[in-house]
């Protein structure tokens, strides 16, 4: 007996969340799914994950099977498979920290939190650091006393109290962190730090 095999090529290119090693960050990903029944049913396959929701059916019309013929008039001992309807839906895409380490300049700082990191600065500051460097380098440096400078009030003037100055410090630290996990994720509500 035939399968009915229908390819579900459909391909969007969607900000996900993904997470690694309980960080999440976002990225473009394209989505590809595949639907395939036949007698007992269906069965979907899904790569990717999207924000919003997707959903959708297919039925697919079962063509009567024959397990044999009567012999003169009698008709036969034929089965019927009912139509199989399946449909798939995905959950919607909920947001949480981008960053849970603090990172700085001449520190053995995780990789993944780095590569998060200048993703981030690329597009909250319009800028081109290579992520696939996981290094905290002088052009990082400078990116993260850029997006200092650019929320002074929120990252720098809170440290004043405390005797430090309000430059940037190019360190992703206490209030530098909170800003970045608040503008990646403005449903989380991300509590302001406690200082110093």
């Amino acid at each position: 007996m035939k399968n009915n095999i229908i390819n579900l090529a459909t391909s969007a290119t969607v900000l996900v969340a993904l997470v690694a090693f309980g960080v999440s960050f976002a990225y473009a990903s394209e989505v590809t799914g595949n639907l395939s029944a036949g007698s007992g049913g269906a069965t979907t396959t899904t790569s990717g994950t999207t924000t919003g929701s997707i959903s959708g059916s297919v039925e697919t019309p079962s063509t009567p099977s024959s397990n044999g013929g009567g012999g003169g008039g009698g008709g036969g001992g034929g089965s019927y498979t009912p139509p199989a309807t399946t449909t798939a839906t995905t959950t919607p895409w909920q947001c949480g920290p981008l960053l849970n380490q603090y990172l700085h300049i001449g520190r053995a700082n995780n990789p993944i939190q780095m590569m998060l990191l200048k993703i981030f600065l690329n597009w909250e500051l319009g800028i081109h650091l290579d992520a696939t460097d996981t290094l905290f380098d002088l052009e990082t440096f400078s990116a993260v006393e850029e997006f200092q400078a650019k929320y002074r009030t929120e990252v720098l003037l809170p440290w004043v109290p405390f005797g430090h100055n309000d430059k940037p410090s190019g360190w992703v630290y206490k209030t530098t962190q909170w800003k970045i996990n608040s503008i990646f994720c403005p449903t989380l509500n991300v509590p302001f730090p406690r200082l110093p």
